[in-house]
């Protein structure tokens, strides 16, 4: 995605924090990707809660 995530992260961080948490969820559910998807959630609430060290 590069840039183009970048600015959509930026512009718009609660959508995709919603849409990373869905996407989470589904990984959760099929079971192959638990590890990856504990890892995004974690970057995940680290971005939610200080978004400062990502600009």
């Amino acid at each position: 995605m590069g840039n183009t995530g970048t600015v959509g992260l930026l512009s718009n961080g609660s959508l995709w924090v919603a849409a990373g948490a869905a996407f989470v969820a589904a990984l959760g559910l099929t079971g192959s990707g638990m590890g990856i998807g504990r890892t995004t959630a974690h970057a995940g609430g680290i971005l939610s809660e200080k978004p400062e060290l990502f600009g």
